[in-house]
């Protein structure tokens, strides 16, 4: 398998959430972004559009004139250099259906969706439009395609874990990218706060120090040099690791590179010198944990040294503390509402629709704003 990977030129994020464990609150630690009531057999084999896959061998090369049609839809929706991304399968069209209609709302246009199987490109087009749709089949494993999967299961794993494949091409081309899951609701425009003086932004978990698993479902990266040899370092990562037994997410192999930089190996050298990454501030830009938890003070027992009680192994913030499910989201919210809301940080996709609901973050579609 070659480093590179054959690369067309688009951007895509993964609906499926990455969730952490939250010390016992959630079993396994895990975030399930499934939705069997809207999985439907793949058809794998019947689309025309171009295709190609990732954790495969032998993937053809792309060529320009192949590829040519993603990067005409990019360039023509972006605003300022820059668009806003996401992408999934068609088991997850409602979210999808969030997603677009909150950050539209916000005033937000230059929206790219990537269809991860034809079922999913036939479906936006029709009710997104065919102006803001490009089409990139990733697998072509029949048990993959067109469903929704828990976390990890080896067919999330699959899925999931090709972000920074995706990223790169956009960064190629010199566009600045904002990438979010599609477990997201937009309640503001994430341009007037995003902050200013690093080319990388990632989403803070648990951690406020980079590189201490911060959250690769939530980025905002500036095109450069600098950039787009983090992303293609990432990517290669991401395929040594595959090449390995086990279950991994990119989150994890961005989360090494990040401490290689800023503590590690990477550090002295020069190529990194005035490499500036950040971690987002969590009360504009929330995950689950920090929108739908309490953070306690853990009372270690007589005699006892406080253990660990999250994914942090830098952050001091992270050690020490509980995460606890509230009953209702924190009055500071509704006070000084965030930029975001990440509905990670709980198993299975109805319970996580039910609690958007129970907040008030799900959305009721009006007719002119969704097809």
């Amino acid at each position: 398998m070659r480093r590179g990977l054959q690369i067309s030129l688009l951007v895509c994020c993964f609906i499926a959430a990455n969730a952490r464990d939250l010390a016992g609150q959630i079993p396994n630690g895990q975030d399930s972004s499934e939705d069997t009531e809207l999985a439907v057999s793949p058809l794998i084999g019947t689309s025309s559009a171009p295709h190609r896959n990732l954790l495969q061998e032998g993937t053809a090369a792309a060529t320009t004139d192949k590829w040519g049609w993603q990067r005409d839809i990019i360039n023509n929706v972006k605003k300022d250099n820059r668009v806003v991304v996401c992408g999934a399968n068609y088991g997850f069209r409602s979210w999808i259906q969030q997603w677009v209609v909150s950050l539209r709302r916000t005033g937000v246009t230059e929206i790219v969706i990537i269809a991860l199987d034809r079922q999913v490109f036939d479906w936006a087009i029709e009710h997104i439009g065919k102006e803001h749709v490009v089409h990139f089949d990733l697998i072509d494993d029949d048990a993959v395609a067109g469903e929704a999967h828990r976390w990890r299961s080896k067919h999330y794993a699959k899925v999931v874990s090709q972000r920074a494949h995706i990223l790169t091409p956009i960064i190629e081309m010199g566009v600045d990218v904002l990438y979010a899951d599609t477990d997201i609701t937009w309640m503001k425009s994430p341009w007037d706060h995003i902050p200013s003086g690093c080319q990388y932004y990632v989403q803070q978990e648990k951690s406020e120090v980079i590189g201490d698993y911060n959250c690769s479902g939530f980025l905002f990266i500036r095109a450069g040099t600098q950039t787009l040899n983090f992303m293609k370092i990432w990517e290669e990562k991401i395929v040594i690791r595959s090449q390995k037994p086990g279950f991994f997410t990119d989150q994890e192999e961005m989360n090494f590179l990040l401490q290689e930089i800023f503590r590690g190996k990477r550090g002295k050298q020069a190529e990194w010198k005035d490499f500036k990454a950040c971690v987002l501030p969590p009360e504009k830009f929330p995950t689950g944990v920090q929108y739908y938890y309490s953070k306690e003070k853990v009372k270690p027992k007589k005699g006892k040294k406080v253990e660990r009680s999250s994914d942090c192994q830098v952050g001091k913030e992270c050690l020490g503390y509980d995460y606890k499910p509230l009953a209702k989201p924190a009055p500071k919210w509704k006070k000084n509402p965030p930029v975001i809301v990440h509905h990670n940080y709980i198993k299975g996709n109805a319970e996580k629709v039910a609690r958007a609901k129970k907040a008030g973050l799900w959305l009721h579609l009006r007719v002119d704003e969704f097809q």
